[in-house]
């Protein structure tokens, strides 16, 4: 079996060699994009109404930018500028995969990514790298690998076929050319040809399984399509969104029309699953629905908690946490709802250990006679005078029995500790399983048999 280059024609670079880069675009192209626009803008404005030159406009602006000379001097569409060259299925190279693949950069179901090159000095990226990730059909219906061949499985070991993309202008062919860089997924030796690519500004080892050798091709510095952003520097969230994915990231689309500034540095923008933080000093934060959901209700980032320090993580049990700048947000599905801890209950769970020893809280700051108690789900804590007790366990199910702070024992005065005693059966030590106990206002609970007896 032939193994065919990316392109038919003029052959990509041999995948152990970094053709010479391109130079970055001069700056003095920039300003002229943009006087372009803006000048079209303005004679647009004066034939149309407001929603019809915004719609217009949206493409002609990208394709300005991205093709200035190809846009404004000979006949073409934006459509076709914004793909840049080779952007037909005759011209041997890869459709995007936002282009197959319902608007998501990512690789399809079913594929992998099985390589990546970069193009230097891109516009799209704000004069840096532009990275193309192959994705690549894995032979998933064959038991044989690849049947003989070294890297490539046969027709018929993967879903797909040869065709042409069906984009606005990105008709470029898909699931046709038998070529692999490899440097991402190398445990993976056999895969189906190149089915699409995706496009990122971040470098692939941060976002796949790849790794650091790099491979650089600048002829395809103008490659794009429709459902890619245009060239230009994105606001750093949009940024982080699209090489993760855009619509296909774990955040879905997005709600808020634009990123938000925040002042101080910070800004903000609401996805379908979540909000993303550009945070001052600490860089992109995601909050994950539905501590997201309850984090805007309680009013985000004005309210105590402040911004997020980091992503959700996973806690005890396999429920979720995060922290904050002015707290903590917990959860434990199905036994606990979503908690926000701060202020004094937020220090009070913190000092008495946190979820590691106090487990999920349910309900915190409850005022009962003399007090307040604090609700977990395997535990209740017990605060007056600034003296805080932990009741756990049979001893808890015995004080719950009692009325708690209001009843017989009243407030607790002291930890739980075990009973120091001694018992013999003639001279050999029984061993049996530890008393807990527990001393009250008015009495002291004591459960189970005993510690070890000596």
């Amino acid at each position: 079996m032939a193994i065919i280059d990316e392109v038919r024609g003029p052959a990509l670079p041999d995948p152990g060699i970094a053709a010479t880069p391109a130079a970055p675009e001069p700056r003095a192209a920039r300003p002229l994009s943009m006087r372009l626009v803006n000048k079209l803008g303005e004679l647009l404005l004066a034939k149309t109404s407001r929603r019809g030159f915004l719609a217009t406009t949206a493409m002609a602006g990208t394709a300005l930018a991205a093709a200035p000379k190809t846009y404004a001097l000979t006949p073409t569409s934006a459509y076709a500028a914004v793909c840049g060259d080779g952007a037909s299925c005759s011209s041997g190279w890869t459709a995007f995969c936002c282009t197959i693949n319902a608007g998501k950069n990512t690789c399809p179901p079913g594929s992998l990514a099985g390589g990546w090159w970069k193009a230097d000095g891109s516009g799209f990226c704000c004069g840096g790298a532009r990275y193309y990730i192959d994705c690549h059909y894995t032979c998933s219906n064959c038991s044989s690998g690849c049947g003989g061949y070294s890297s490539f499985c046969r027709a018929g070991c993967h879903p797909g076929s040869c065709t042409c993309a069906t984009g606005d202008c990105d008709k470029r062919r898909t699931n046709c050319n038998y070529f692999r860089y490899g440097q991402c997924n190398t445990q993976i030796p056999c895969t189906g040809p190149v089915l699409c690519r995706v496009i990122t500004c971040a470098p692939p080892w941060q976002l796949f399984s790849c790794t650091t050798s790099s491979k650089t091709d600048n002829r395809t510095g103008n490659h794009s399509a429709t459902c890619l952003p245009g060239q230009g520097c994105l606001p750093t969230i949009d940024q982080w969104w699209w090489d993760r994915g855009g619509p296909g990231s774990p955040m879905g689309g997005y709600v808020d029309g634009v990123v938000t500034d925040l002042g101080g540095g910070n800004s903000k923008r609401t996805f379908a699953n979540g909000t993303v933080y550009n945070i001052a000093g600490r860089g992109i934060v995601q909050v994950m629905n539905p501590i997201d959901q309850r984090y805007r209700a309680a009013g985000a980032h004005t309210s105590a908690l402040g911004f997020p320090l980091a992503n959700e993580e996973t806690g005890p049990e396999g429920g979720k946490f995060q922290r904050f700048a002015g707290g903590m947000i917990t959860w434990l599905a199905p036994t606990t709802d979503i908690v926000i801890l701060t202020g004094a209950n937020y220090t009070r769970f913190r000092d008495l250990g946190g979820l590691a020893s106090l487990g999920y809280p349910m309900t915190m700051g409850q005022s009962v006679p003399g007090g307040i108690r604090d609700v977990y789900a395997s535990c209740r804590v017990y605060t007056r005078n600034n003296a805080s007790y932990v009741v756990a366990g049979a001893i808890l199910s015995t004080y719950l029995g009692t009325g708690e702070t209001g009843g017989s024992l009243g407030w607790p005065t002291s930890r739980a500790y075990l009973v120091n005693a001694k018992q013999f059966s003639g001279t050999t030590p029984v061993v049996k399983p530890p008393t807990r106990a527990m001393d009250f206002e008015k009495g002291r609970i004591v459960v189970g048999e005993g510690v070890q007896y000596f």
